[in-house]
């Protein structure tokens, strides 16, 4: 039993030793689909729902703002945001923050206009949330409405 051991032994060390933490990849699912809902939201002016889609990791903006002024600047988002169709194109990472955010590529067609328009989405406990919204590529390009 001992020559047995003795090979056991050193074989598992070296085995725990080679192993190492694999981080899964980023599933695009939760981020495409809280922008997805976002998106559908501001064409239909859901202020609320708006509301519950955006904010940071520590919470959604009506948690971290008074009700009114995160209305309000949904309302902004959603007359900048309005569109006839959309389509995720991808996601990039986001240095220093590669397990917990991503930017979701999302081009608008509105009108006959088509523009890239980045949306950082940010891991929360409980799921996902749109922290930000690059809209000058919306507002540089002139798209008018």
């Amino acid at each position: 039993m001992k020559p047995f051991l003795a090979v056991l032994v050193p074989v598992l060390m070296l085995a725990a030793c080679g192993s190492r933490d694999v981080v899964p990849a980023m599933d695009s699912t939760g981020p495409a689909l809280v922008v997805e809902r976002f998106l559908q939201a501001a064409n239909t002016n859901d202020l609320h729902a708006m509301t519950q889609l955006f904010g940071t990791s520590r919470g959604t903006i009506d948690q971290l703002e008074p009700r009114e002024r995160a209305e309000k600047r949904m309302q902004v988002l959603a007359s900048v945001l309005r569109h006839d169709d959309y389509t995720i194109q991808g996601q990039r990472a986001v240095p220093g923050r590669l397990q917990d955010a991503t930017d979701m590529l999302v081009e608008l067609q509105i009108g006959d206009r088509k523009v890239v328009v980045p949306h950082l989405v940010v891991r929360r406990r409980d799921g996902w949330i749109i922290e930000r919204i690059e809209i000058e590529a919306l507002t540089l390009h002139g798209v008018e409405r």
